[in-house]
Order: C-alpha cells, then structure tokens, then sequence
C-alpha cells in the first residue's frame, strides 16, 4: 500500500521539487499540492494523507494548523523543511507533539516519509519533545 503524501510548501519552486521528488517514487502517492496554509486543516481532512509536508518558519516551529493537525489525526505524520537553512525536522503525534531533526537531503525526506514509529527514527534517545 502506497503511503499518501500532501504537500503543502512554499515558494513554488521547491513544492514543485518535493512533489516530483516524491511522485517519482513507486512506494509514495501525492494526493495534492497546497498552495496557502489557511487551507491545510481542510486540505488534510478532505484528503487524509499519510504524511504532511510543510515549509518551516525561522523558529523550526510547526504552526498553529499543524499542532491542530496532529491533535485531530495522531497517525499524520508531519515533515517539516526549512528552506536557505541546513536543517528539517519530522513531526508526529504521541501523547505530546515530539520531533527530531532528519538530514536537509532527498534521502532525509524521503526517510522520514516513510518511517515507522518503530523504525530507529523513533528511538526514545532520539525523542525531543516540542511544545504545542
């Protein structure tokens, strides 16, 4: 079973990069491209993707939406990159939003797109809890 993938980035050119990148995978299915955030709540509740990907402020924070998001949905998988910056960060639900940084590469999404929470990646070691 393919894993669905939104996503909802800015600028245009690196959301058209993340959505080739991920459609040229045989795993992954890009169910839609979001073009504004004030959208993203309705976006992923009327097509229920697997994993989010997010373009991220200069905080490395997710937004309001996203906290929303991941209270609504636990088993959305959020990504988060940060563009003109060597840093991104995987987001998920536990009882409390938690993330851990990913490697700023196409190996790093696309890893991060496709773990499991009993993949490495969610090592307890690994676990950094981000506020809400």
């Amino acid at each position: 079973m393919r894993k669905r993938v939104l996503v909802a980035y800015r600028p245009r050119l690196m959301r058209d990069l993340v959505t080739a990148l991920v459609a040229e995978q045989s795993d992954l299915e890009v169910v839609g491209e979001l073009y504004d955030e004030k959208d993203l709540v309705a976006a992923v509740e009327a097509l229920a993707p697997d994993v989010l990907v997010v373009g991220l402020d200069e905080s490395n924070q997710i937004s309001p939406a996203c906290a929303l998001l991941l209270a609504r949905r636990p088993h959305l998988k959020i990504v988060g990159l940060a563009d003109g910056r060597d840093n991104s960060f995987y987001f998920w639900a536990d009882v409390d939003v938690r993330s851990r940084p990913i490697e700023n590469s196409e190996r790093g999404l696309l890893g991060a797109i496709r773990c499991k929470r009993n993949d490495s990646l969610f090592s307890a070691a690994a676990d950094s809890k981000r506020p809400n």
